[in-house]
Order: structure tokens, then C-alpha cells, then sequence
């Protein structure tokens, strides 16, 4: 498996934080484009929706989205069906070294 470091990449429609400009709604995956596979850096590829991190009913802080691997047929690994799967790391005091995954598929 061979990843890249991504820095131009813009992030999937749910993940958008602000309004788009309406002129701009109809053709936003085209002019901002969501690089896929695996990665580092960038915005997190998503197939359902935003990613939750926490675990139900927990008080823990979200971690910061750090890298994914994409299922690829060749590499002969898959997240469910054709799915991705999204990890990130905690930054607060006492949680530098701990690590969250999430994955979503089709």
C-alpha cells in the first residue's frame, strides 16, 4: 500500500462548515474536489454522512482527522462493501497518545 501526504484537497459536501454560495451548490464536487484513497492529510472521504467520532453517550473530546485507507480490490482490503476507513488522534492533555477509527461504507 502507498499513501500521499494531501494538501490540496477540500472536504465532502457534509463536512462543508459554512454556507456555499448558491452559484456554487450545483457544481461544488467538480470545482472542489474530495481526493480519495489512501492519504494523509486533506478531508476525510465520506460515504454516509459526517463522521461522529464519540461513542454514545461519551464525554470525549472529537480527535483531529489525521489519515484514511480506501477498500482497494488490488491491495485485497475492504471496509464492508467499498467502504473507507477514517483515523484520527486525540490532542487534549492526558489523550496525545490515544487514537480513534471510524469507518463508513456503502
Amino acid at each position: 500500500m502507498r499513501c500521499r501526504l494531501v494538501e490540496n484537497d477540500y472536504p465532502c459536501w457534509d463536512d462543508i462548515a459554512e454556507r456555499v454560495p448558491e452559484e456554487l451548490e450545483e457544481t461544488y464536487s467538480d470545482t472542489c474536489p474530495n481526493i480519495d484513497g489512501f492519504k494523509f492529510g486533506g478531508w476525510p472521504t465520506l460515504i454516509q454522512s459526517e463522521i461522529f467520532w464519540n461513542p454514545v453517550d461519551s464525554d470525549a473530546i472529537d480527535p483531529t482527522y489525521v489519515f484514511q485507507i480506501d477498500s482497494a480490490e488490488k491491495r485485497n482490503w475492504a471496509w464492508g462493501d467499498s467502504g473507507v476507513g477514517c483515523f484520527g488522534r486525540f490532542s487534549t492533555n492526558g489523550t496525545q497518545n490515544d487514537w480513534a477509527l471510524t469507518w463508513q461504507c456503502m
